[in-house]
This record gives structure tokens, sequence and C-alpha cells, in this order.
């Protein structure tokens, strides 16, 4: 009957199912000691006797764990090989502080379960004693992967919003004020002003004055209605140095559950730049009408993809026939070009359509009468971005009455080409029958001299060398040409102030037939920079020293095989509390590390390893906790270099105490959830796809633009990102994904089409994220361009007019002149009709 009572009692506790349990936790048969269980727990739990080494998991454990509590009774050799094994050493050493009372049990570490995945825990546990008791282990399990996922894609959004080269801005409204709460880098370098100047300041302190109070009106009118909360426009802010800058000013605003708002995001776009261009292409297309006119050039325009090619009026008029006479074509080009010259000229075009060479040839013309010329023609190849040719852009110029010129200057030419393939800076040429010497304009630099100060000779030349070095190269000069071989001496050089400079000369020389010297051509390059440089190479050796002494890292070294200190810096000294660089050598490298890493290994064993890698690969950097001498432990970074002298060699470490960074890196976890709110309030697409690839999330405006509202992870992974662009773009994106799984980043623009809008355009960017030199994220971001593509579709709809009026004024031209050349017809008759 007591044994039933018994069975019955155990029953009306919430966690336990049968006698065979209450067999299990016989050590937990207290009713004090379940309610602390159940106020510990919020998942699931697990106890363990210290004196019969019971354990008991919960059914949330056994489920979490992935074992059969009928098939594997839970015991700490179990629970032991479920940790993932690089963490065991970690969880091992909290357990047996908390066993001890020391240390609290309350970490996170990831757990291998039975079906092999891997999962992240937080494991909570105190310790229970009471007098005539077992001592009683009391914990809690709780899974939190998705928690640590979270962190991760926090930081990744973190990371490219603080690389950003744009700047963005996190304000709060309080009080019917805005305060900033967050700015990028991308703000400082835009607007220069520091971090802590613009915290908790409002954002009118960009204001420029340019926009009217109207303006501002309207802009917050749109922002705190809840059925907008959004503004874009162009801007002129204020930096703080008062000077402008044009910006694409982009502000969103994020409402609470009440539609009161709490946030706003705003995102610059520096557009100086554009404005500038913009005005200067239409500057541009002015004095392009005008140089072409002025200059006598003609151009052409070759679709390849369609075949079509455009020629402009002068260049029918320079292959003899009038505008629009012919339809132009490649095979009517071909017809002008004379028969000599087509292959070298069909040649060049392909050297230039397979990227060997740039266009750039001279050949001759037949026009429809006959005649015949020169032209020069330049041209672009455009490609796509698989290299294929889509484009062919060029001019072209008459150039028949300079070539005559060129032939009478081939010589001279020729020299100079001669002279400019020996020479790195300057060049000479010594015609040795004439005995006359030519400098180029950079010797005269070198030596200090203007053309009517010097001689042309080479006795003149050797008298602008210093006395010293005078034997020495003449006799390199005369026997160069005795032995039939170039020389290359250094040498000094005495300016006409007084000032010594130093040269490197190179010589070769051109003989007859009979073997007689008949020219000289050479190089002189000014080495003295470079000389100073030696020298202060030199000298750099006590600056080392003295960068030693003063550095504000410790620097030491250790000598092989026991790898005891040899010396320390001062900074060393005080950085591991000694009294001197003696004291500190005096002890092993283990005396200034605790004895266990933060990951659980032996500091002993783990530095030897660091050691060993760093000989093998020259150097080694690693974060490491050290210890001061009788003193506390301290987070630092260490680089170990591998460094040889002579026939020793030794390693050399630069430690550098991270605590303040340590905490900095504290305050930057804090303010994952400010970065989180940053990246809903972009006005921009942005996703995080992994590997496979799949998408992984997307931000607020991702979802809002891609009508995803609502729907969960597993749903978006689910989601083909391509159906939401027109099929022409497909393409991009998959071979713009491809490119980023092989770890390169790109940027394209492609042709978008959602459900919400009628079309337009995006710049979009694909950014891997690598690790161990493996891609483990893409960051897909897309910006909305359509805006600006249709600036770009109104300036060549202008230049197309304004091609239009030059033909038209061309045509009145041609008029004018056929007029006039009636006119004097009409007068010479009437002076014939006199007579």
């Amino acid at each position: 009957m007591a044994k039933q009572k018994n069975k019955k009692s155990l029953q009306k506790k919430p966690s336990i199912k049968s006698a065979k349990e209450a067999i299990e936790i016989s050590c937990f048969n207290s009713d004090e000691l379940l309610l602390k269980a159940q106020k510990v727990a919020n998942m699931g739990f697990l106890t363990w006797d210290f004196k019969t080494n019971a354990i008991y998991w919960s059914d949330e454990v056994y489920r979490l764990y992935g074992i059969d509590r009928k098939k594997q009774k839970a015991t700490f050799k179990l629970t032991l090989s479920l940790v993932y094994p690089d963490d065991r050493a970690f969880v091992k050493k909290s357990l047996d502080l908390a066993v001890k009372g020391k240390k609290k049990f309350d970490i996170d570490h990831r757990v291998v379960r039975s079906d092999g995945k891997i999962i992240w825990v937080h494991t909570q546990a105190e310790l229970v004693r009471k007098k005539g008791k077992n001592d009683v282990l009391l914990g809690t399990v709780i899974d939190i992967t998705d928690r640590k996922k979270l962190d991760e894609r926090s930081k990744l959004y973190q990371r490219g919003l603080e690389s950003s080269p744009n700047s963005m801005v996190l304000a709060a409204y309080k009080d019917r004020g805005v305060h900033i709460l967050h700015v990028n880098n991308g703000f400082i370098d835009m607007y220069g002003y520091q971090k802590r100047e613009v915290i908790d300041k409002n954002p009118n302190i960009l204001k420029s004055g340019i926009q009217d109070t109207a303006y501002y009106k309207m802009m917050w009118k749109a922002l705190l209605d809840p059925k907008i909360g959004f503004w874009k426009d162009d801007i002129v802010n204020k930096r703080k140095d008062g000077s402008l800058i044009n910006v694409i000013l982009t502000i969103s605003t994020i409402f609470d559950k009440n539609n009161k708002p709490r946030y706003f995001t705003a995102y610059h776009i520096d557009i100086s730049e554009r404005k500038k261009i913009e005005g200067q292409l239409k500057e541009s297309e002015k004095r392009l009408a005008m140089t072409q006119k002025v200059a006598d050039i003609g151009s052409w325009d070759w679709d390849i993809q369609r075949d079509e090619l455009i020629w402009n009026d002068k260049t029918y008029i320079q292959y003899g026939l009038k505008p629009n006479e012919i339809t132009p074509s490649y095979q009517a080009f071909e017809k002008l070009v004379h028969p000599d010259d087509l292959d070298r000229v069909n040649k060049a075009v392909k050297k230039a359509f397979e990227g060997k060479e740039p266009y750039s040839i001279d050949f001759r013309i037949i026009s429809k009468g006959g005649r015949e010329w020169i032209m020069h023609a330049q041209g672009t190849v455009y490609r796509d971005k698989k290299g294929k040719p889509i484009r062919f852009v060029g001019i072209q110029q008459d150039i028949t009455d300079r070539k005559k010129t060129e032939e009478a200057l081939m010589i001279s030419d020729m020299r100079f080409k001669e002279s400019q393939s020996i020479a790195h800076v300057g060049s000479w040429h010594l015609d040795i029958v004439n005995n006359k010497l030519t400098w180029s304009d950079e010797i005269y630099k070198i030596f200090g001299l203007k053309p009517q100060e010097f001689g042309a000779t080479y006795e003149a030349f050797l008298n602008s060398i210093h006395p010293d070095d005078r034997k020495m190269v003449n006799a390199a000069y005369i026997n160069s040409l005795k032995n039939k071989k170039p020389y290359d001496i250094e040498h000094r050089v005495v300016l006409p102030n007084g000032k010594e400079r130093i040269v490197h000369e190179r010589c070769d020389s051109v003989w007859d037939k009979k073997g007689n010297p008949i020219s000289s051509t050479g190089s002189v390059q000014d080495i003295t920079e470079r000389k100073r440089a030696e020298e202060a190479l030199k000298e750099s050796e006590i600056g080392y020293k003295t960068l030693y002494e003063l550095s504000r890292d410790a620097i030491m070294t250790l000598a092989p095989p026991s790898w005891q200190f040899t010396s320390g810096n001062p900074s060393t000294v005080k950085m591991f509390n000694c009294k001197d660089e003696k004291d500190f050598i005096s002890r092993g490298p283990w005396a200034y590390s605790p004895e266990v890493q933060p990951d659980g290994t032996l500091s002993a064993k783990k530095a030897k390893a660091m050691i060993m890698k760093a000989m093998e690969e020259g150097s080694n950097f690693f974060e490491w906790t050290h210890k001061k001498w009788n003193g506390d432990d301290f987070p630092a970074t260490v680089l170990l270099t591998r460094m040889t002298v002579g026939d020793k060699t030794f390693l050399q470490a630069t430690v550098r105490d991270i605590t303040d960074q340590k905490k900095a890196e504290e305050e930057i976890k804090k303010s994952e959830s400010l970065y989180k709110l940053l990246v809903d309030g972009l006005p921009y697409c942005i996703k995080l796809f992994d590997s496979s690839p799949i998408l992984l999330s997307i931000n607020k405006h991702g979802r809002e633009e891609h009508s995803l509202e609502g729907w969960s992870d597993k749903q978006i992974a689910k989601w083909d990102y391509t159906k939401c662009v027109t099929p022409e773009s497909r393409s991009a994106i998959a071979d713009g994904m491809v490119m980023a799984l092989k770890g390169k980043a790109n940027s394209f623009t492609i042709e978008h089409n959602h459900n919400h809008a009628k079309g337009g355009y995006c710049y979009s960017t694909l950014i891997p994220v690598l690790k161990d030199k493996k891609v483990q994220y893409v960051i897909f971001a897309s910006a909305d361009v359509t805006d600006q593509r249709g600036v770009e579709k109104a300036l060549k709809e202008k230049i197309k007019q304004m091609e239009l009026i030059g033909r038209a004024n061309l045509k009145r031209h041609k008029k004018f002149l056929l007029l006039k050349k009636e006119n004097a017809k009409l007068k010479n008759a009437l002076k014939k009709y006199e007579n």
C-alpha cells in the first residue's frame, strides 16, 4: 500500500510520467527541488546527482538532442559526446567551475544531434546543496540556433552598410523633434563631420538654404503621413566646412503599431559629379559640332549586332559622296578603300574586334570620281559582359598633306624612336662623322642647361661631367666603340650652379659595313634620389632601433629551440609589469600567459603550435590572452615574424593590448538592433543568399518591392527571384550570381517588371562574403535607376536633334554656294553682253 501511495504522489508531479522515471530521478524527489527546477527551466531541463552520477533529461531535452529515450538512457558520457568537438574543452572547464561553486554555469555551445545536424544551445545550471542530501546540479537547455543565424546576418548587414560609400543616417522622432541616432562612415566622408559632432543633433545642420521653407513643409507632410512615409528628391546640402554638395536624398519613415512615426532612415548619394557631367555634356555637344567642322573630321557608328552603320555628313564628303547618297555599310566602305590597302585595313579591324590591338590606321581612299587621298582612322570597340563586340565607333581625317610633311621628317622620326626604345628618361644621339650631338629636352633639364648654352659636341658633353668621373666615362665610351658592345655606367654631373647629380647612362652605337662607327644613341636617367634613398636605407637601421625603443606595442624576440625571450623593448617591460628588460627575459614565455586559453587549450601547448606555424609560413597573426607578471589577464593580438640575421633565425613578437578594442566590440554588439532598423528602412532591396544559392532573408523594402510582405523565411527560400525581371535580364542575374559564387563582386543594370510597377531599371551589385577563402554568403543589393535612365535617353534624343539641325544648316549652306555660283555666271554673261 505504501508503495502504491508513493507512486500516486510521484504521478502528481507535472514532469514525471511513470514509475520508471521516478526511480531515475530519485535524487529529485523533493517538492522544493522540483519547484526550483521548474522555475529555472523555460524549455527542456536536466539534473545531475553527484553521488549516484545519475543524469535526468526532460522530454524536451531528448527531442532537442534527437535521442529516443526508450532506446538510449541519459548519461554524462552521452551528454559530453553530443557536444561539438571544438567546444568540449570549454564546456568541461565551465562545468568544473560550476561544480566547485566558483562560477555559474551559463554558456552557449554547439551540439551534434543524433541525426548529424549541428545546433546552438544555451545551457544554464545552478548547484543546489542541502544538509543530509545529495548535491544536485539543476539546469535548462534552450535551442538558440535561429538567434545565432540572425546575429550573423545582422553582422553581415552592418558590414555592408558601414563599407558603403554613400551616406546613411538613422534618426529618432521624439516630441515632434528629430534627433540623429547613428551615421555610417560614408556620412563622415561626405559631410566632414565626426560621429560625436552629429549624434543627438537635428539633421537640419545639413540645410544649405537653397531649398525654401515650403519645400521642407511638403517633405515633412509626406514623411509623417502613414500612407506615404517616403521622400526622394535631388537636393543641395551643406558640408561642415560650408561647401555645398548635390545629393539624391531618400528618406523612409518607420511607424509603430499606432501609425506614429518612430524612426527615419536617410540615404544620401553624391551626384555632384553627375551634375557637373550633365553641364559639361551640353557644352561638349556644342564644341564637338564646332570641332568637327573646323578640324575636317568625319565619324562613324557601327551597331555590329544589327549591322547598322551611321556616317556623319563629313564622312560622306571625305568619300567624295553627297550626304545620304548611299546606304552606309562595311561593304560600301570596302569598295572605297584602295585595293592595295584593303587587306591591311581588314586585318586591323579584325585585331581590334579580337582585342589584340587598338584600331588606328592610315590608308588610301579612291573616291567615286577617281581621286586618291590618305585617311587616318581611329576607332574603339565596345563589348558586352561576355567580351563580344557589339559596337564600333570612330573618327577619320584627311591627312594627305600631313603625310607629305611626315615623309620629309621620317629620318628624324626613326632616330627619335630608336632613342626612345633605349631611354628611360632623357635621350641623346651623337653623329660621329660630323661630331654633332643632339639632346632631348629632359637631358638639358637633368644637366641644368639651356639649349643655347650647350656646345652640342662630345667634348662639350665631357665638360659637364664631374672631373673625377670624366676619364672613366670617356674610357667606357671609347671601349664600347672598340669592342662594339653597349655600355652601362653611373657617374656624376656638375650643374652650372655647382650642384652635383648622379646619373645612370646607357649607350649603343651603329657601325658601317667597314666596321667604322657612324653614330651612337643613348639614354640618361637622374638617379640622385635613388642613391639618396639607398643611403637613407642604411640610416633606417638607426631609425628602426628608435622605433623599437619608442613603440607603444610590446616588441620582443624569442630564440629556438627553447624559445626563451632574448630581448624586450620598454613597452614590453611596462605591459607585463616587469622591473626592467633583464627581469622580463628571466622567465619563460609561459609565465606571461594563463594556464588555459579561452578555447580550453593549454597555453603552453597552443603557444608552441603558433610558434611552429610562424616558423613554417614566415609569420602568424592571432589573438591571445596574456597575463601580467603577478597581475591580471588581458586580451592581445600577437604577430610572430620569422627573421634571419646572418646565419641565425629567430622570431620577433609584436604584442598589442586590445582591452579597449574588446570593449568597443561589445558596444558594437549593442548597436546591432539599430543596424537592423537601418537595413529595413533603406529604400533599396537587399537580399542575403547562402552558397547554394538559397535566399536566406530580404529587407523590408525588398519584401514590399517584390510583394513578399508577410512571407516566412521558408517561403522566401522557395521563391524564384528571377521572375521579377524581364526575360532579357534573367541571364544577367544568373551570370552575376555565378561570378559572385566564384568570389568576384560584380555590378550590372537589369530591367524589372514588379507586380506593383509597370517597369523600370535597377542597378544591382552582388558582393560575395568569404570565410577561409570560400564563399559563405552573397549580398544582393539593388537600386532603382529608372530616373537616371530617363535622363540618359533624353540626352541621346537631344544629340539626335542637334545632328538634324546641323544637317539642315549644311543643306542651306550648299544652296547659298550654288546661288553664289549662279550669280557669278550671270555677272560674267552680263560683261560679255556689254562688251
